[in-house]
């Protein structure tokens, strides 16, 4: 190695000698050595940077390098930089080398890069990664300091590199990047939350180019419209998620058109949509024009959202405006029938009150008459005398015509037409005639319920037996004559109380109640049914012998509707028993006595 060395001064105090320089065989002649070793030793001071080559033809002239001494060069770098031997111990190091590990120069220098003693663990830890990546090649790697906001990040450079000695070393270059690699990171943040924001959003979100081609199809898009982005990427909108015209025949092609082309008038817009599995849908869209640097057209952004159900709204809204306005004549007449539903009236005035009612409702009432025939009798404005146009609908009763409402426009038909009524007015008629069918089958259907519960209440009163209604609860709902006289207690009095509260001795309630609940608890739906005798309470505090039985009446899903208890006064017989079974247990006892041989003989 110290020969080497004394070649290389040899050489250099030459070079310095003649700055003009000196070709490979003037400097062999001048040291008297041959060419090759001579070639060889400026070779690896040219590697070095000692020496400079300049070619002349043929001719290789070399010359002393005017350098920069290493410790300046160090001093204006930017980024932490330092030098490792061959046996990876720190021969130089600038200043903000010693700053980021946190130790003075005395502390570093000549020490192994492995072994220095660093105050943070996370240092040590980036030495220790920087210590793995020397070797003989050329190695770029990034590193990271700290946590959080706290945190450094750094791109760090090793060199392999060749000493004047010809000894091998490294040098390492740590370029500070954490602005860069923030600024990166909040990028990435951005464009992550944008896709989440894009992805998830219950809008559909679509791109195209100015074709019409679609670019880009959000998830919501795909859920929506049943496509995968792979079926629709690439392909035009008209005839996958936009039919070529609207029922309605506005055309569809032109509007995208127009739209693709960054006319500003549609930048809303509102149009039919077709999903995959062909069903319409409404969409209102917003569409903004997407411009490159150089602020030319390159496709459009549309955001949509589904308007189906209010398209659908408004065209229900639409006809039924239009059938309310047909209706309101109608509506007039048929809101003051509805007043007469329930009312004590004659017929013959029910009658006159609804065909006086029917001219108004006309579209010519000054004009108009009309007669109601029903059930014998015959009701009519004044005019009506069967002449001119007319119109007529029956009015049924329980499946059976009983009477019909005519309208007519007396003497002359108005002009306009071959017939003066209109689809407005016929219908009008026939509500009339099938809402007074209704009412006098409602009218027919609540006197023969009331007679039949007129009947009912009769028969309850006039039965000799105790006729008790539950609900579900065990309080009485109903009590019959016959049960008021039973118990001594007033139906008034005993409705809302509890039914062994009111009728069962006290020592007797559980076991009524066990009895109760027990029916309640039945799995049928018909009816159930107990006999049990049972000492009933009366009013006046006697005790009267009931043998009842009772049944639970039950809905059609299995709900407890009613109990209905029945009772049957049993007192007289069961006195009667028990004075037999006193007389014969006394008959028993004479029996039994000691002289009855001598009765018996």
């Amino acid at each position: 190695m110290d020969a080497y060395r004394e070649e290389f001064a040899r050489i250099k105090d030459l070079l310095k000698k003649n700055p003009q320089g000196m070709s490979v065989t003037e400097i062999a002649r001048e040291l008297d050595r041959n060419k090759h070793s001579v070639g060889r030793y400026l070779d690896i001071l040219n590697a070095l940077g000692d020496v400079e080559m300049r070619t002349y033809g043929m001719a290789k002239v070399y010359s002393l390098s005017c350098r920069v001494p290493f410790s300046a060069f160090l001093s204006t770098l930017g980024d932490a930089f330092f030098v490792l031997d061959g046996d990876r111990r720190i021969s130089q190091a600038n200043a903000i080398f010693f700053d980021l590990i946190g130790l003075e120069k005395g502390e570093v220098i000549g020490r192994s890069l492995s072994y220095l003693e660093v105050p943070r663990p996370d240092v040590q830890e980036v030495l220790a990664v920087i210590a793995e990546h020397i070797g003989g090649v050329e190695q770029i790697f990034d590193v990271a300091l700290g946590t959080g906001e706290e945190r450094r990040d750094f791109t760090v450079r090793v060199i392999p590199t060749l000493f004047d000695d010809g000894s091998n070393g490294s040098a390492v270059i740590a370029v500070d990047v954490t602005e860069k690699m923030r600024a990166y990171r909040a990028l990435e943040e951005s464009e992550r939350k944008y896709r989440e924001l894009v992805e998830n959003a219950n809008s559909i979100i679509l791109k195209m180019d100015t074709r019409g081609n679609i670019v880009f199809f959000n998830e919501f898009a795909e859920q929506f419209f049943g496509y995968r982005k792979e079926e629709v990427l690439g392909k035009n909108v008209i005839g996958t998620i936009v039919p070529p015209t609207e029922a309605s025949g506005r055309d569809l092609r032109g509007l995208i058109r127009r739209i693709c082309a960054g006319n500003g008038n549609y930048s809303s817009n509102e149009n039919a949509n077709i999903t995959k599995d062909g069903h319409t849908v409404w969409i209102r869209w917003t569409n903004r024009s997407i411009e490159d640097r150089d602020g030319n057209l390159v496709g459009v952004l549309s955001v949509g959202n589904d308007i189906t159900d209010r398209k659908m709204m408004e065209e229900e809204l639409a006809a039924k405006a239009s059938e309310l306005e047909r209706r309101v004549g109608e509506l007039r007449c048929l809101f003051a029938m509805s007043d007469l539903v329930g009312t004590d009236r004659p017929l013959s005035e029910v009658l006159q009150v609804v065909v006086d009612l029917v001219p108004g409702a006309m579209r010519w009432p000054d004009r108009a008459a009309a007669r109601i025939t029903l059930r014998g009798k015959v009701c009519s404005t004044a005019g009506f005398d069967g002449s001119g146009s007319g119109i007529s609908s029956p009015i049924v009763v329980g499946g059976v015509q009983e009477g019909s409402v005519e309208a007519a426009y007396p003497g002359h038909a108005p002009s306009g037409g071959d017939t003066p009524f209109d689809d407005d007015e016929l219908k009008l008629i026939q509500t009339i005639a099938d809402r007074l069918g209704w009412m006098i089958g409602w009218m027919d259907a609540e006197r023969a319920l009331v007679a039949e519960r007129d009947f009912a209440s009769a028969v309850l009163d006039t039965v000799g037996a105790a006729v008790v209604v539950l609900d579900p609860e065990g309080r009485i709902l109903r009590l019959n004559r016959a049960g008021e006289e039973m118990s001594g207690h007033l139906a008034a009095q005993a409705v809302g109380k509890m039914f062994w509260d009111l009728f069962v001795f006290p020592e007797e309630a559980e076991r009524v109640k066990e009895v109760f609940s027990a029916s309640l608890e039945g799995s049928d739906h018909g009816r159930v049914g107990i006999r049990s005798g049972r000492s009933w309470h009366a009013g006046d505090g006697t005790a009267r012998y009931i043998d009842w039985s009772h049944m639970v009446l039950r809905t059609a899903d299995g709900a407890v509707e009613y109990m209905i208890v029945t009772g049957i006064d049993v007192t007289r017989e069961k006195t009667a028993a028990e004075n037999l079974r006193r007389c014969q247990a006394l008959l028993d006892r004479l029996l039994e006595a000691p002289d009855s041989k001598g009765l018996e003989g």
